[in-house]
């Protein structure tokens, strides 16, 4: 029984060297592979985009309220303006002269 042990300890080896060896040879590839990265300029370049990012969405927001006063405009200009201008002779002139 000792002897099987030994066997399977043997066994178990030999399989987790090879597999460490093929690991070690994908990694010396894959270092090979990809070039020195400066990690200081990736994280200035990912803290001024998200500055870009937060300013795009202050700007979104600030279109967003622009946006509701201009229909707002819009939906009171409709109600109360064609009264009026259907009323006036300069309206009816405008209108006939560009139709």
């Amino acid at each position: 029984n000792e002897k099987m042990s030994n066997i399977q300890l043997v066994n178990w080896k030999a399989v987790n060297i090879k597999k460490f060896e093929m690991m070690k040879k994908q990694l010396n590839e894959f270092d090979e592979s990809i070039e020195d990265v400066d990690i200081d300029d990736l994280i200035k370049k990912l803290a001024d985009a998200q500055d870009e990012l937060d300013e795009l969405r202050e700007n979104n927001y600030e279109m967003d309220l622009f946006q509701y006063a201009v229909n707002i405009m819009i939906e009171r200009i409709g109600e109360k303006a064609p009264d009026r201008l259907n009323k006036t002779d300069d309206f009816k002139y405008i209108c006939e002269e560009y139709d």
